[in-house]
């Protein structure tokens, strides 16, 4: 019998928080420019998009 009471692989849990890691500080970076250009803030609108999904798939 296999137990099944921690379904979460490590390692997902592992590259989990290092894409939330990776994530906050490339929106860290972006905000800091994104007033200079206005394609930097879209893409940081796009990052902060892909976090909540990645916390939301993680939280599952």
């Amino acid at each position: 019998m296999c137990n099944q009471g921690n379904k979460e692989d490590p390692t997902n849990i592992v590259l989990g928080a290092a894409a939330k890691s990776a994530i906050s500080s490339t929106s860290s970076q972006l905000a800091s420019g994104a007033t200079k250009n206005t394609k930097l803030s879209q893409v940081m609108g796009m990052v902060a998009t892909a976090a909540v999904k990645i916390n939301e798939t993680l939280d599952k």
